[in-house]
């Protein structure tokens, strides 16, 4: 197969997946600004647990809600913050497979931008 096509592929499973979860809880989370060889701008990902996989990196986030403590991302789904952020043995081994096979070339944590703003929101 064609790079075209695996994006294709991709992109589908992706919209599928979202119809059969378009929302869904995530614990111990934390966002990464991440570069990648092939694209010129940075993104940001969510990572964490949820209740239906225990590890979990998101597509890119497209938008922040700190008064509903959700975010969106670019497939469509939204992710409501549980708790406070953090890690666990499980995303963290997920984030690091993930940034091999998409070949992340720097990854920033930038969760506490993130916190700020909701305890911002909180005021």
């Amino acid at each position: 197969m064609s790079n075209f096509d695996d994006l294709l592929s991709a992109m589908l499973f992706e919209k599928i997946w979202v119809a059969v979860e378009p929302h869904t809880n995530i614990e111990n989370w934390s966002i990464h600004k991440m570069a990648f060889p092939t694209l010129p701008k940075v993104s940001l990902h969510l990572v964490g647990d949820s209740s239906k996989t225990n590890g979990r990196v998101t597509s890119e986030i497209k938008q922040f809600n700190p008064l509903k403590r959700q975010i969106i991302t670019r497939s469509g789904r939204v992710y409501t913050l549980v708790g406070s952020a953090g890690t666990s043995e499980n995303s963290q081994y997920i984030l690091n497979l993930w940034k091999r096979k998409n070949d992340v070339i720097n990854d920033i944590d930038v969760t506490h931008k993130f916190e700020q703003a909701l305890r911002k929101a909180m005021h």
